[in-house]
């Protein structure tokens, strides 16, 4: 007969008792991993093009914040602009059977161009969301190349990552531009695209030679611009933000963790503008900062006092414009310290 005393009763279950808490656990852990793999998978693949932007996350209802955690959000494809008068449509052709949609188009100015300024999108957005930088590059006599990455406008593909392949997509174009004699190349980037830059500029510098670099706040990390997306949502990041830039990057076959504008920035050596809004939600001035601290070339910190994310030509066009002329009066210039500007 089986030993039926109270001792071995109570070791029965006390056993049942942990078998329960490790299955549990076990379903609790597999269903954050599901939830953090279907984020990362919208937050890096495009859905249809023509579908609404989402909402930004602040201004929605706790409960439809909470309802994008488990679901996720849904970002259509950027689409195709029609080209804008003065602008010419380029298709150039990679390696890997992939393309790039450029537009280009030169100075205003009757001398001389004094070189290209490439400009670079942010996430979730196209070339022709940089019309206004453009128009003003042309103004003070450079030729322009607007830049779709892979996944989105007249670039092929659908997906994103973060600005990790799209620097692959900076080295192309600077090759391009190489063999059409474009002159001193200046990169100039918003969000992603100044992540992108920075890539590039660090890991492909036989190909990427920067005169000067203007960006507008990169993020720090992967992990923590994860960390501000949860933050948004008024969820804590913890765990989910780990589980989603390890799936995000495995998904694209890379170790998301490593992908850190802060270490890119230690070997940058182009003369660069970095600028940061303080009250930007996506991005903080932290991140900034300590972006700005491990460049170790000429470097100069423009703060905009109020300013949001990105896109400062038109949301700070006076101190913006300066701070961009000043830039690109010479190269290569002395260091400059970290300033603040008026709106």
């Amino acid at each position: 007969m089986p030993d039926s005393t109270p001792a071995t009763r109570q070791r029965g279950w006390r056993n049942r008792r942990w078998v329960r808490a490790a299955t549990g656990l076990f379903v609790a852990f597999g269903l954050l991993n599901a939830v953090a793999w279907q984020h990362a998978w919208q937050f890096t693949h495009f859905a249809t093009p023509g579908q609404p932007r989402p909402p930004d996350p602040t201004r929605l209802s706790k409960p439809a914040r909470l309802a994008l955690v488990v679901t996720g959000v849904t970002l259509p494809r950027p689409p195709a602009r029609a080209v804008p008068a003065g602008y010419r449509a380029e298709r150039l052709q990679l390696p890997n059977g992939a393309w790039l949609g450029l537009w280009t188009a030169p100075s205003t100015l009757a001398t001389p161009a004094r070189g290209t300024v490439m400009l670079l999108h942010g996430y979730g957005g196209e070339k022709g969301s940089l019309l206004p930088e453009a128009a003003f590059f042309r103004q003070i006599g450079y030729k322009v190349v607007l830049v779709d990455f892979r996944g989105g406008g007249s670039s092929s593909g659908n997906d994103v990552t973060i600005g990790y392949r799209e620097a692959d997509d900076v080295r192309a174009v600077c090759r391009w531009l190489r063999s059409e004699a474009s002159g001193p190349v200046v990169l100039f980037g918003v969000s992603m695209g100044a992540v992108a830059a920075l890539r590039a500029a660090a890991v492909y510098s036989a190909d990427v030679q920067p005169a000067a670099m203007i960006l507008e706040c990169p993020f720090g990390s992967t992990y923590q611009t994860v960390e501000n997306r949860f933050r948004a949502l008024g969820v804590p990041p913890v765990p989910l933000a780990g589980l989603l830039t390890f799936w995000g990057g495995a998904q694209h076959g890379y170790w998301a963790f490593d992908h850190d504008p802060r270490r890119y920035a230690q070997a940058v050596t182009a003369p660069t503008l970095l600028v940061q809004g303080t009250a930007d939600a996506r991005v903080t001035v932290a991140e900034a900062r300590a972006i700005y601290n491990n460049l170790p070339g000429p470097r100069e910190l423009l703060l905009l006092p109020g300013a949001g994310h990105g896109h400062y030509s038109t949301s700070r066009p006076t101190a913006w414009r300066r701070a961009v002329t000043r830039q690109l009066a010479a190269f290569p210039r002395g260091r400059q310290p970290e300033i603040g500007a008026a709106r």
